[in-house]
């Protein structure tokens, strides 16, 4: 049989690099704002949809303590792993539907889904989760015990808008 190696794979052979057997696990967190979170349900079952919370949700209802009230969104995903079974080791979140437990073997890379500036609110909040850690929709709109009325003024008072940083922090995260 015969094989054709492109310019990319053969550059990768030259410099030592491994080309399979090597991946990361990537997650999407989708961001939503109060009341707005999509779920999916099997329409056999339609009563199964009231039970389902979103992973936006089940953060911020994460358990009380310093292991967690210090991690954001993507931090949280990335460091624990999450099911309805319990484990030996697992924690029970508050929900009362899911068992928390530490991650022991094989990396998780949790990214916040894309969303367009012109969705203003959900655009800054996805900003603050990106930044600071959150327990609660409200807190993510109190910045210096200030309650702020929208996302997008809680986003300035932090810093991320209303100037150059938040273009700066979008190419970052495009690149």
């Amino acid at each position: 049989t015969k094989r054709i190696v492109g310019a990319c794979e053969a550059a990768w052979r030259i410099f030592g690099f491994i080309l399979h057997n090597r991946s990361i696990a990537v997650t999407c967190l989708t961001v939503h704002l109060e009341g707005k979170d999509e779920v999916s349900f099997d329409i056999r079952n339609p009563s199964a949809a009231l039970i389902k919370t979103s992973k936006l949700l089940r953060y911020m209802n994460c358990p009380a303590g310093e292991e967690f009230d210090s991690l954001k969104f993507c931090d949280y995903y990335e460091r624990y792993m999450e099911g309805t079974r319990p484990t030996k080791d697992s924690v029970p979140h508050p929900d009362g539907q899911h068992h928390i437990w530490l991650r022991k073997r094989g990396e998780m890379l949790a990214r916040l889904n894309w969303v367009r500036q012109g969705m203003t609110e959900r655009f800054f909040f996805r900003l603050i989760l990106a930044e600071f850690p959150v327990r609660s929709f409200a807190e993510a709109r109190t910045v210096k015990g200030v309650t702020y009325s929208t996302y997008h003024a809680a986003a300035k008072a932090l810093g991320l808008a209303d100037d150059d940083k938040e273009y700066h922090l979008a190419m970052k995260e495009a690149a």
